[in-house]
């Protein structure tokens, strides 16, 4: 462990270690950091990408892009307090999403990772576009607790829960995204093609029914005198 002079402030890997003692000799405390998500991601329909986060307790973090890897998409940071062990699940927030684990032990979705000896901890899913349709995804970690939201509110910090969420674009030809309008709405188009072509034979029908009275010179207005 990195030692420091007497009257010396700790430096930045110092508090790191002695974070990762107490957590060594179970003591579960809270520290501040950072999570390091993506805001934005565009992903290709049919097409996958990864979806990267992680958490930062360095007294000096990096940037959110230097940190993880978001594609053309954005990078984006919130300050948290998390402990020794932090869990991560990642869900699609509709049906156009599709969001796969690393090849690791899971309960419910829920991924477990300790911090790495430089205070960091990292997740990553793959997260495949299944219809031409912009979504999002949700990312929760627990135990966490977002700073700001705990500002003046007790009873947020007794949830231990986080969550943080990412705007997805989804990329698609006009082509995909016509066929797509027609798969969803053509339920719609059929009732209400039904109930013009149910009109317009009932319009047919009452036209024959008068025309050959017309033709007799018979008049056909209703309270005609």
């Amino acid at each position: 462990m990195p030692t420091s002079e007497p009257g010396e402030p700790a430096g930045p890997d110092d508090a790191v270690a002695r974070f990762q003692e107490r957590c060594e000799e179970g003591v579960e405390e809270w520290r501040e950091g950072k999570v390091d998500y993506p805001s934005e991601l565009s992903v290709p329909v049919d097409g996958a990408v990864n979806y990267n986060a992680a958490l930062d307790v360095r007294s000096e973090p990096l940037p959110a892009d230097e940190v993880i890897d978001v594609g053309d998409g954005a990078a984006a940071s919130e300050e948290v307090l998390v402990k020794c062990t932090v869990a991560a699940r990642l869900t699609a927030v509709g049906d156009a999403l599709s969001v796969a684990d690393e090849p690791t032990e899971s309960v419910g979705g829920w991924i477990v990772q300790e911090f790495s000896p430089k205070g960091v901890v990292e997740w990553s899913w793959t997260v495949t576009a299944l219809e031409p349709v912009d979504q999002q995804l949700r990312l929760e970690l627990r135990p966490a607790i977002v700073v700001e939201d705990a500002a003046g509110d007790p009873g947020y910090a007794s949830r231990n829960l986080a969550s943080f969420t990412t705007d997805v674009t989804v990329e698609a030809s006009l082509l995909h995204r016509t066929a797509y309008w027609f798969e969803v709405n053509w339920p719609l188009i059929v009732i209400i093609a039904t109930a013009v072509g149910a009109g317009t034979l009932a319009v047919v029908t009452w036209w024959r029914k008068i025309r050959p009275r017309r033709k007799a010179g018979v008049r056909t207005d209703v309270g005609a005198t």
